[in-house]
């Protein structure tokens, strides 16, 4: 099992030591299924259910972690190798180096300062030090004040993150003009550049700025990023023709509803929304349907079912204290599918419910 989807959910990954070239592989399972009056009882009653449920969720967070993991030195990896390395292919392709990424390595503060980022790689448009050691804020900012093209900046998971206060921050912000994200969060001074690394875009295989990059970005994921407003030099139909889906889940959000639902009006061929119940769009996904009628789902809900049947959509946010089950049923509207169980000699035409935990169909030419 892995985290997936910004650690929301868990996925089962199968490998093997040989597949024929023409291989058809087909895994279709579910982890639950169940009549959905007899849920709540199915979770207290069979020993494990809630707990394996709430796993899969990620709803409840791992007891313990798994064994064989790398050990940290086998984690570790030469930093200067890596800079070397990157110099070599930069070279070789006639370009300047424009991303780093130190995640894990043994980096303490000097040895960040012995990298000479600023003066090996002033153009660095992205740099990672997630899960290095580094814990001085004067390190940090003399490293990387000489990097004025640097728009996107992680040091999750450092010493120096965990007892950062907002004003040191900011004075990281304040040190790199055009930083448009810092440990995934946008920054002030987010652009088309930001959105366009969301939309994957950009990023370390392409980090340069193109003209026009989110004519034809359809699906958008801006959940998480800190977000207070939707920006409409940035945030707008002219910039993104095209958008269907967009997840704006688990931001600050504090712009007026009004204001808010302006602006996912002028999106016309949006038909998927991603967002918080209750808040920043009122308390009712009836009201937010209502509203914005070109939408087909809410929170992976049908707008048709959502209307008929009234219903106001809570959101799946783990409340302090909350029982494994309660939390379980919460979440599992993001899940739950109908289906139908069927062989030759009978079909059983009552709607059952499941909860899928894989279901893929892949064709292997190697």
């Amino acid at each position: 099992m892995e985290p997936c989807e910004d650690s929301r959910q868990r996925r089962l990954v199968l490998t093997c030591d040989r597949l024929d070239r023409e291989s058809q592989v087909f895994l279709v399972d579910h982890a639950w299924s169940f009549r959905l009056t007899e849920a709540r009882k199915q979770l207290k009653t069979v020993n494990g259910q809630a707990e394996c449920m709430a796993t899969l969720m990620c709803v409840v967070d791992q007891l313990e972690e798994e064994d064989g993991g790398e050990s940290e030195a086998e984690g570790q990896t030469d930093a200067e190798a890596v800079v070397e390395s990157a110099k070599r292919k930069a070279q070789e392709a006639s370009t300047k180096v424009k991303w780093l990424e130190f995640d894990s390595f043994d980096i303490t503060d000097d040895k960040l300062l012995s990298l000479g980022l600023s003066t090996n790689f002033p153009d660095l448009v992205g740099l990672s030090l997630w899960g290095t050691k580094v814990e001085s804020l004067d390190a940090l900012i003399e490293a990387i004040r000489g990097l004025p093209s640097l728009r996107v900046l992680w040091i999750n998971q450092t010493p120096l993150d965990d007892k950062l206060g907002s004003a040191a921050k900011d004075s990281i912000i304040k040190a790199l003009p055009k930083l448009e994200l810092y440990n995934r969060h946008f920054t002030k001074s987010c652009s088309k550049w930001g959105l366009g690394f969301c939309a994957e875009i950009y990023g370390p295989e392409n980090p340069v700025e193109c003209s026009d990059p989110l004519e034809e970005v359809t699906d958008l994921d801006l959940s998480d990023r800190a977000l207070l407003k939707l920006d409409p030099e940035v945030f707008s139909p002219l910039v993104i023709p095209d958008l269907i889906n967009l997840n704006i889940k688990r931001n600050p959000l504090n712009q007026s509803s009004a204001s808010f639902f302006n602006s996912l009006r002028a999106f016309k061929s949006l038909q998927s929304l991603q967002v918080d119940i209750p808040e920043p769009l009122g308390n009712s996904a009836v009201e937010i349907a209502k509203a914005l009628p070109n939408l087909r789902s809410i929170n992976g809900v049908e707008v048709n079912l959502l209307l008929k049947k009234g219903m106001e959509i809570l959101d799946s946010n783990l409340k302090p204290g909350e029982p494994l089950v309660d939390r379980v049923l919460r979440a599992m509207r993001n899940y739950v599918m109908t289906y139908r169980l069927a062989d030759e000699e009978k079909l059983d035409e009552t709607p059952d419910w499941c909860i899928q935990t894989y279901e893929d169909v892949c064709s292997s030419k190697w």
